[in-house]
């Protein structure tokens, strides 16, 4: 018991930070040295044979026995018994061959298994040339414990070898990974580990966020994540993170969290900053690829509207002495100068994606305007046959409505130009009901207007119908189409809450049916009351700041004619003076927004901190840096697109007028 004991500690002794290779030599040298063995050789075996690992007597054994081993042989019924094998003399012994060399001539010996974790002979090792006295069964017995206890420890090293093997591909895929990895404790939030890339993501250090929380790094996404950890145990995805680094840039990332055990959770960040820059450049690539290929048709717009403009103007200067027809022509410029300033309003909906403004709208003006400006640009080989019928309202866009009818009937002459033919425009009511298949699963049943428009020309097959609301799809030359395209179209059909129907096939024209709810008519007699009453009229003291002259002059003119005081300026250094220098003078200021030295946005923060009180109009071309939400924000009461019509200017003048004298008197 005590051989036994001992035979026990030594191994336990050798293996402490051994090794497998060594260990098992060692563990040979034992084995010979407490079972008194002369030689012996420990075999590992591997996918072809059995590798020698080492030898006690190394010419004696071969360094490699192929597969299959001979029948009968020592090593194979081993291998295939999984149980030690005695042979106390060989020399008496016929059912024991040799194992791949001359084998044992002489004197006893022992063989035992190496078993893996699972009880598959994993190696052999063997011990021979006992004489005195030869080996026995006890010899047998002892071999047997100290193999097991070989293996165990055996077992024990592998396991470590193969932690350590997944502990360095743990590091190498967490040091390495171009995702940033985050350990994160679960109850604090706070950060335990990050990788290379969790630190380049976050712009900070492992040390520098040990001292934060998720709540400090991503604080609109942290209980967010922290919800998702706790609802679920397996990965969630977290909404798109975005991380502001200490020095003032954001990146943004996809994020993905999962338990790694009772304590920590794991987050695993994808940038995307790149991919969301490059999908954007591509967005704003394709859009003034749009542009660029409709500029053709917007210039045909701007060139109908110029020539009606000088047109009419030509004829009131020709009308003098005919002040009925002077008027008329007069306000045909005045429309096609509201018509020119509606399509530059479209462009930049398209561009900036703004909301329009829809009001209650008798569409058959709008129909018998657009058809009558078209007349003057249709080539005389095709006819126009209008058939307006409903004189029903909607609710809508008067600009894009009117884009609706050009761009619709510009495609279908472009269809009728070489071979001419009649182009239809048709305006009906119809009562959708809801078993009507032309409803969908979309669209409310209701009273609709159908805008109909319809050409004798070539005709579209199923694949160009497929394609025809596609921005970046046309079927025309480049100096061809109108406005926006049928995008465009079907984009404002929509915002309008209504749905287009086409039919067309080859060779037998095409219709565009545009459906869009009636509305009641009484919503809009109340604008029809203002639009006959005159423009409203005043006394005060106005402050007019603009540097483009005639803008200026013109504007003057108009308010004093309703009786204003105005005060003209032609830039906002000179106005600002003026201001400051009486403050109670002005009980109004209309200023540009864009002008040299000191923009309308400047000016009017300026008198806003001289007197809080003072009522300011802000009028702007365009302008990306600075809009309607930033001007109402820093006080400005009024925010509007040029042109400005002068029956709106002096409407929102009186209206802010009349609020300032109530306040006052509050």
């Amino acid at each position: 018991m005590d051989q036994h004991r001992k035979s026990l500690e030594t191994i336990w002794d050798l293996s402490a930070g051994v090794e497998s290779t060594r260990f098992g030599s060692r563990i040979l040298e034992e084995f010979a040295r407490h079972l008194v063995a002369a030689g012996g050789s420990l075999y590992f075996v591997e996918k072809r044979g059995l590798r020698r690992m080492h030898s006690l007597d190394p010419g004696h054994a071969p360094d490699f026995l192929a597969f299959p081993l001979a029948k009968h042989s020592i090593l194979k019924q081993v291998m295939e018994s999984g149980k030690p094998l005695l042979v106390e003399d060989v020399t008496k012994t016929d059912i024991i061959k040799p194992s791949g060399w001359k084998g044992y001539k002489d004197s006893s010996f022992l063989v035992f298994p190496i078993l893996d974790s699972f009880g598959k002979t994993a190696g052999i090792l063997t011990l021979h040339s006992k004489k005195d006295p030869p080996f026995i069964e006890q010899d047998k017995e002892i071999g047997t414990i100290l193999a097991s206890c070989y293996c165990e420890t055996l077992w024990a090293i592998w396991a470590l070898k193969a932690l350590q093997k997944t502990e360095k591909q743990y590091r190498t895929l967490f040091e390495k990974t171009n995702d940033a990895i985050f350990i994160i404790d679960k109850t604090t939030g706070r950060y335990l580990n990050i990788n290379k890339a969790a630190a380049e993501l976050t712009g900070r250090t492992l040390e520098e966020l040990k001292q934060l929380t998720i709540h400090d790094v991503i604080p609109e996404y942290a209980e967010k994540q922290t919800l998702a950890i706790a609802e679920s145990d397996g990965t969630r995805a977290i909404e798109t993170v975005t991380y502001h680094r200490p020095d003032n840039t954001c990146r943004v990332a996809r994020v993905s969290t999962l338990p790694l055990d009772d304590i920590a959770e794991i987050s695993i960040a994808k940038d995307i900053t790149h991919d969301l820059e490059v999908e954007k450049q591509l967005r704003h690539s394709h859009k003034m690829e749009a542009i660029g290929t409709l500029a053709g048709g917007i210039a045909h717009d701007f060139n109908n509207i110029l020539s009606g403009i000088i047109g009419y103007a030509q004829l009131a200067k020709l009308d003098l002495d005919d002040p009925e027809k002077t008027k008329k022509n007069i306000d045909q410029v005045l429309k096609g100068a509201q018509r020119a300033s509606g399509l530059i309003q479209q462009i930049l909906t398209f561009s900036r994606h703004t909301e329009c403004k829809k009001n209650p709208l008798k569409l058959f003006l709008i129909v018998k305007e657009a058809v009558k400006f078209l007349r003057s640009s249709i080539p005389a080989s095709i006819k126009i046959e209008e058939k307006v019928i409903s004189r029903a309202m909607v609710l809508a866009d008067p600009t894009q409505i009117h884009q609706i009818v050009m761009n619709l009937c510009t495609n279908a002459y472009h269809a009728m130009c070489n071979s001419g033919g009649i182009l239809t425009v048709k305006l009906t009511e119809v009562e959708i009901l809801p078993q009507d298949p032309l409803l969908g699963n979309t669209y409310m049943p209701g009273n609709y207007v159908k805008l109909e428009v319809q050409d004798t020309g070539h005709g579209m097959d199923k694949k160009i119908l497929e394609r025809i609301f596609d921005p970046y799809f046309t079927t025309k030359q480049a100096d061809k189409g109108t406005g926006l395209g049928l995008a465009v179209v079907d984009g404002i059909v929509k915002s309008h809450d209504g749905f287009i129907k086409v039919y067309s096939e080859p060779g037998h024209g095409s219709t565009f049916q545009v459906f869009l709810s009636v509305v009641e008519k009484q919503s809009s007699l109340n604008n029809t009351d203002k639009n006959k009453a005159g423009l409203p009229k005043g006394t005060e003291q106005i402050m007019l700041v603009d540097d483009e002259k005639s803008i200026l002059n013109t504007l003057q003119a108009i308010l004093e004619r309703q009786g204003y005081k105005i005060a003209a300026f032609k830039d906002g250094r000179s106005a600002l003076y003026a201001f400051t220098k009486d403050p109670g003078r002005f009980d109004l200021v209309i200023t540009d927004m864009t002008m040299p030295e000191m923009t309308g946005n400047e000016l009017s923060a300026r008198i806003l901190n001289i007197r809080k009180d003072v009522p300011i109009i802000l009028c702007t071309g365009y302008s990306e840096t600075f809009t309607e939400n930033m001007a109402l924000k820093i006080g400005i009461r009024r925010y509007v697109q040029k042109p400005v019509a002068s029956r709106r200017l002096t409407a929102l003048i009186r209206e802010l007028l009349d609020e300032s004298r109530t306040e006052s008197e509050v």
